[in-house]
C-alpha cells in the first residue's frame, strides 16, 4: 500500500502539480484533495495578474498562514509567491522536501537570539519555550554579524523580488502566536525602503487575514486521512483582503526610515483589517 500511496497519493500529486503549474497551485490542489474549502474574500483583480509586485502583508497567529496562502494564491493563478521564513521552519522544510526547485519560495530570516554571541544575563528569562528550544536546537551556530549579513541578504532578496513584479508574503510580527497589533519588526519597513518611487509606485500593498476555525492537527488529521483514503469531514478557512489596495508610495512617500514606514504600514494594516482581528 505504502507504494501506491507514493504513486498516486496527494503528496505524489502535489510533485506533479507543483512541477507542472507550480506550488501555490498544487497547495489549491491539496487542500481541496484534503475536503478543506479555501475561499477568497475582496478584491484580486488589481493584483491577481502575473507581473504585477505585491507585497502581501498578513498575521501568523497559528503557523498555517503561509500554506493557506499558498493555496489561496493558486486560485487565482499567481505562482511567484515568496514568504520571508525561518530556514529551518516547517513551510521551508515541506517546500523543499515536495520539490527541489523551491529553493526561493522561503527567503531565510535568523531570529537574532539564536547568536552564539547573544548577550546571555536576562535574555534567557525573556524568551518563550518555544524559542528556549528553537536555541537549544538551532542556537550558538552562527555570530550576531553573521546573522545580520544573512537577514540582509535576504531583505534585499525580497526587494528585488517585488522590483521583478513578483509577490512577497510578510508576518511582521515575526513568530506564530502573535496578533497583529502586537510589535512589528522593521524588516517589512527595511525591504520597502531599497525602492525607489518609481518601483514604490508601482508596488501594491494588501492586507489580509486567515479566517476559520483551523489549527495545525485538524489539518494534519484531514491530509492523513486523504492519504489513507478515509473520508474527512469538510473544514473551511477564509482568505480576507483589505477592501482598498494602496501603493507602497501612496502610503510612505520618499520615506527612508524603516521604523517610520513599518509604523505607517501597521496603522495602514490595523484600519484596513479592524473588522477582522
Amino acid at each position: 500500500m505504502s507504494e501506491r500511496v507514493r504513486g498516486n497519493g496527494p503528496f505524489a500529486k502535489f510533485r506533479r502539480m507543483s512541477a507542472e503549474h507550480g506550488m501555490t497551485a498544487a497547495a489549491a490542489e491539496l487542500f481541496q484533495d484534503a475536503n478543506i474549502a479555501v475561499s477568497l474574500r475582496g478584491r484580486t483583480a488589481s493584483w491577481g495578474r502575473t507581473g504585477i509586485p505585491v507585497l502581501f502583508i498578513g498575521d501568523h497567529r497559528k503557523g498555517l498562514e503561509p500554506a493557506v496562502f499558498a493555496a489561496a494564491m493558486g486560485q487565482v493563478g499567481r505562482r511567484d509567491i515568496h514568504f520571508l521564513g525561518l530556514p529551518f521552519g516547517i513551510t521551508n522544510k515541506v517546500a523543499h522536501a515536495l520539490d527541489e526547485r523551491n529553493v526561493n519560495f522561503v527567503l531565510p530570516v535568523w531570529p537574532r537570539y539564536l547568536a552564539k554571541d547573544s548577550p546571555k544575563r536576562g535574555r534567557e528569562k525573556k524568551l518563550k519555550p518555544k524559542q528556549r528550544v528553537m536555541k537549544l536546537v538551532f542556537g550558538r551556530r552562527l555570530s550576531r554579524k553573521e546573522i545580520d549579513e544573512r537577514n540582509g541578504r535576504s531583505l534585499s532578496q525580497a526587494a528585488d523580488k517585488l522590483r521583478q513584479g513578483e509577490c512577497l508574503y510578510i508576518s511582521p510580527t515575526g513568530s506564530s502566536g502573535k496578533r497583529m497589533d502586537a510589535e512589528w519588526y522593521s524588516g517589512v519597513g527595511t525591504i520597502l525602503a531599497k525602492l525607489n518611487p518609481a518601483e514604490r509606485e508601482k508596488t501594491l500593498v494588501v492586507p489580509f487575514v486567515c479566517e476559520g476555525d483551523y489549527n495545525p492537527m485538524r489539518l494534519a488529521r484531514s491530509m492523513a486521512r486523504r492519504v489513507l483514503r478515509i473520508p474527512s469531514l469538510p473544514q473551511q478557512i477564509v482568505v480576507s483582503f483589505g477592501k482598498e489596495h494602496q501603493s507602497v508610495y501612496q502610503l510612505v512617500g520618499n520615506k527612508t526610515d524603516p521604523a517610520d514606514i513599518t509604523d505607517i504600514l501597521k496603522r495602514y494594516y490595523l484600519r484596513r483589517m479592524s473588522g477582522n482581528l
